[in-house]
Formats: C-alpha cells, structure tokens, sequence
C-alpha cells in the first residue's frame, strides 16, 4: 500500500521559497529545486567547506514512495516503473520491505571474484552507475568479505532512510541560520584532510591500561533505526550491530563482529560512504574492552588452517557443524580468527571445505591477515556493554569527528534528521547518483599499518599466524592471555 508522503513538505517548500530560493513545479514526478541551502556537487571544495549556488537547479522526487524515488535508489528508469506498478499491485507490504525483498528474493546472486556481479546486477535492474561504484577496483577486497545481495540490502536500507530524514535536514538548516548548507553527494572533496582528522582516532597513551582497543564500521542507519543508544539507561544495545546467519563463524545464529585492526574497519566505512546518497553516512565504533573481561571468557583462537576453513565453510554454505566437533563449538563465548573472503571461487560453489586457500582470506597491504574477534551468545553481549560502559566512542568517519555524547537526545536526533555538518543528495537520472569517481577513500585501501603485540598475545595474523602453510594447525583453545597487548594503528598517531 504506497504513501503519498512527499520528500519534501508544503511547509518545507513555502520556506525555501519564502527565503528566496526557487521551488518549480512537479514535473513526471519530480520537482527542481534551488536554495542557498541545497549545494550541488560541483560546489563541495572538501570536507566541511560548502559554498552555495542561487542558480544551481537540482531534481528530487515528489514523493517518496513513487517510481522516481527507486530511480534514485539505484535503478534503471524501465525497472524502476515496472517494479512500481508492482508494489501499487500489493496491499499489505511496506515500501521499505518491498524495497529489499525485490534484492533478497532475487534468484541470483555474485560471492567470488569468478563471479559475474555486474550481469547479476543487470538482471535485477540495477542503474550502470550503481554496478559501477559497487564495483570499484579500491574496494575489492571489502566487497568480497560478503555476498552482493547483502551489499545491495545495506545499501539500499541506508539510502531509504537518507531520503525519508531529507525534509528535517532541511528543516534544521534554515531554523539554525547560521549558513549551514545541505550538500549535494559528489564532487572529487578532499580525502587527504578527511584521513588525517581520522588518522588522531587513538594513540598508545590514551588507551586505559589493561585494555584492548576493537573497531567495527557501521552505517548511521543501523545505529538510530535499531536503538543502538539506549536512553535508559545510558547504555548501548549490541543486538542492533549483530550479524545475521551465514557468516565466517555461524551458519544460523546472530553474532558479535568487532575488529581488532582499525585498516579492517575504516575500509568498510569507505566502501558503504561511497555508495551512500548522502555523506557521512557511515560511523566508527570504538571500544576499550577490559583484558579481565576477555580473558574471563571461554574463547578458541583459531589460526589459518584446517579447524577455522571447516568452520567457515560450514558457517558461510549454512550447513549444521559436524557432531564431532559441534560440542566444543557450541561451547565457546569468543571465537578470535581469519577475516574470510571469496576469491576465484566463492562459497556458493565450494563442494568441500578443502577447497579454502589463503586468497580466501582478508589480508592487509602489509601482508597481515584480518582478524575477528566474534561474540558468540546472546548473554556476552550484555555483559559486554557492561564492561565498556564509558568505553565506547562513536566518530563520524568522513569528517574524523568524535560525538561528544551519542547518548543526549539532541545530538541523537541529530543523527537521524540532521546527518551532521554535510549533507547530500544524488540526483537522478541514475547516472548521477552513484558516480564511481565520487567513491571516498584512500588510493590504497589498507595503507601500512600494525598489530603491536608481545609473544603471548596470538592473535591470528598479529605478530604471528600468517607466515605458515596451507596446513597450518589451528592454535588451540584455552585462556587467552591480552593483558600484555596493545592493539596499534600507525596512522592513528
């Protein structure tokens, strides 16, 4: 049952006319747009310097549920009004849901670099710009850490709730009158001055004693809409970040991802920023977990090797885990290993396990191997949020900023309506919305960097762990001893 919710609001619209600004009308479900507050691409000089265009005309659907706006989203013009009518067809579905069941229903799908993703994309109607920048060569190895329709889903849930907050961006801009401006997506920007305000995230000395620091990327979307910010009391609910089923190291259940190297999480955070419409779309969360805290759970440390690609397999093909082998798994409250990712042949085409090699393994430009530290059961998460209660540190990627304080209510909100100091919008037709020469990032996604870490610390592709063979040999379970470690990124300080 479609809405006729409009982008922008009769209210919204008097006021960017009333202050100059010029509001055309609808015209095949679209309607031009002008104001100081609303900057095109063109305009962005880099990060946090916007200058406005009175001239500048730009194009946004009327309304939000329509034809106009999964052209916006990322689809062809022919797919877009085809899977339209389609939804006006159903009465008991929402838009949203309509929206990624058409990407989760979809017959086919790409995991491997064997993979054809683009024809994949084709047939589901997806817009050449979009396959383009989700495609980028930069990014490759993030993206094949996961399936495409999972991207596609991430992606397009992101971009939705972007679009639907438009009118309150707006809103706030022209209430605070202090010559904010709502930035068009584009423009080259400055990816140098954004990685150096991120590279001060953390340094040795401001890490508590006795803690390890972990890192996980995230889009803004996931942290309002699910509640990651718990009001009362000031807390945080770590079921919002879990990841569902099919994943390295559960084939059903959701976990707990974190990552212990900061080049694992700030690559994410490029990748989802560049297929954002709106900038700063994506976060970095930071947490100083107590060693004691760790150390008090039952984990497995695995290495590259048999156990962890029997794993992975199992987990990633959705089977049940081997009676043998299943008790112990069951058992274990942290699995620390490997990062996985598809290579020439991805999981959806493996017949066994033994076919996993090292190419199936995200690594670092310094040769290390990512590595995951996953929280298995539902119970560690709680006491989880305990243990980095005053811990945990949440920075606006794209501008290397740190909200002060996630939890006030204002700057919450701010999150959901506001999306910052920079905001934009792509534009159709859909070759201007996904631009792969607009993506952010670095001309290296993993530039050099380092686990720092003392002989017992063990993590899997720290000091150790990635210089053995095909056949290396799992490192065993047992306590696993971090109070001597310090997790360390070179441009961090």
């Amino acid at each position: 049952m479609s809405s006729s919710k409009r982008v922008f609001s009769p209210q919204t619209l008097q006021k960017i006319a009333d202050l100059g600004g010029h509001v055309s009308s609808v015209e095949r479900g679209y309607r031009n747009i002008s104001t100081p507050y609303i900057s095109p691409p063109s305009s962005r000089s880099s990060p946090g310097t916007l200058e406005a265009n009175k001239s500048s005309l730009t194009r946004f659907p009327e309304v939000l549920e329509s034809a106009q706006t999964l052209e916006l989203l990322g689809y062809t013009a022919s797919k877009a009004e085809f899977f339209w009518n389609r939804f006006l067809q159903l009465k008991d579905e929402d838009f949203e849901s309509f929206l990624l069941n058409l990407i989760t229903y979809h017959s086919g799908d790409a995991d491997s670099i064997g993979d054809d993703w683009r024809a994949v994309m084709s047939s589901m109607g997806i817009s050449p710009a979009l396959q383009e920048s989700v495609m980028n060569e930069k990014f490759t190895d993030i993206r094949m850490t996961q399936p495409l329709k999972k991207w596609l889903v991430e992606i397009l849930r992101m971009n939705f709730a972007a679009l639907m907050h438009l009118d309150g961006t707006v809103n706030r801009m022209i209430s605070k009158g202090e010559g904010d401006t709502v930035n068009l997506r584009g423009g080259a920007g400055n990816d140098e001055e954004a990685e150096a305000e991120v590279r001060g995230l953390v340094s040795p000395e401001q890490v508590p004693e006795g803690h390890v620091v972990l890192w996980k990327g995230i889009t803004r979307e996931r942290l309002t809409s699910r509640g990651f910010f718990e009001q009362q009391p000031r807390s945080v609910n770590f079921l919002a970040v879990v990841s569902e089923g099919l994943s390295d190291f559960s084939s059903a259940r959701s976990v707990l991802y974190f990552t212990p190297q900061y080049e694992i999480a700030a690559p994410y955070a490029q990748y989802v920023e560049s297929l954002a419409i709106v900038e700063n779309a994506t976060c970095i969360l930071q947490l100083f977990v107590p060693n004691d805290f760790l150390n008090s759970l039952k984990t497995r440390r695995m290495e590259f090797g048999p156990d962890w690609k029997e794993l992975v397999w199992t987990s990633r093909k959705g089977r049940e885990y081997p009676d043998s082998w299943f008790k112990d798994y069951s058992r274990q409250e942290v699995i620390v290993g490997p990062i996985s990712k598809g290579a020439k042949a991805g999981w959806s085409r493996m017949k066994n396990w033994k076919d996993i090699s090292r190419d199936n393994v995200l690594h670092l430009a310094n040769g290390e191997m990512g590595t995951q530290l996953v929280f298995m059961k539902d119970r560690h998460r709680r006491l989880l949020a305990a243990a980095v209660e005053n811990k945990i540190h949440l920075y606006n990627y794209n501008l290397g900023t740190k909200y002060a304080d996630p939890w006030d209510q204002e700057e919450l909100e701010g999150m959901k309506e506001e999306l910052t100091d920079i905001i934009g919008v792509a534009l159709p037709p859909a070759v201007a919305v996904f631009a792969a020469e607009f993506a952010h990032g670095a001309s290296s996604l993993f530039e050099a960097g380092t686990v720092i870490a003392r002989e017992d610390f063990g993590w899997p592709g720290g000091g150790r762990g990635h210089g053995g063979t095909d056949e290396d040999e799992d490192g065993g379970g047992g306590e696993f001893h971090l109070e001597s470690a310090c997790v360390v990124n070179k441009r961090l300080g």
